[in-house]
């Protein structure tokens, strides 16, 4: 869907709430791409406050990142409201839990990530479309940050 300028949405963007129309590349949004905002998130221990940003053409919505799933016909259109991950992984390898909605349901979905780094240092994208495999250990500890994070009791 093209925005005010004509250009197309990629596969993840930030989106405002007040005006569909209003949606902004990670570039052009936050000055870096996708993958890097994903571990300045996680150097600064998953500040949710990252996730929501001021529409800068409406001056009155919040940006969330906003994405499509699944990549298929008939796709829900998931507005980002929460990120956690573990950052003990290493620099290669960053695995996340994003909480999202709908934009036309009601309820909470859940989508495991993960995105990484090569060894030299290039910001690898590839994790975003598979999904992110824990040990037994690492899920109960990304679900007590969790927890902690959306102040939430034990969670699931």
């Amino acid at each position: 869907m093209p925005n005010h300028s004509g250009a197309t949405k990629p596969g993840y963007y930030w989106q405002c709430n007040r005006n569909p129309g209003h949606w902004k590349t990670f570039a052009a949004a936050c000055g870096i791409g996708l993958v890097k905002f994903m571990y300045r998130l996680a150097e600064k221990n998953w500040d949710q406050r990252k996730l929501a940003i001021k529409c800068t053409d409406c001056q009155k919505g919040v940006m969330r990142i906003n994405y499509h799933f699944p990549r298929s016909a008939n796709p829900e259109q998931i507005e980002v409201r929460r990120i956690v991950g573990l950052n003990n992984k290493g620099r290669t390898y960053l695995p996340m839990l994003w909480e999202g909605k709908p934009l036309n349901g009601k309820d909470t979905w859940f989508d495991f990530k993960y995105v990484g780094r090569s060894d030299s240092g290039k910001y690898e994208s590839y994790g975003l479309s598979k999904p992110a495999v824990f040990k037994k250990r690492e899920l109960r500890n990304l679900f007590e940050l969790y927890s902690k994070i959306a102040g939430v009791g034990r969670f699931p």
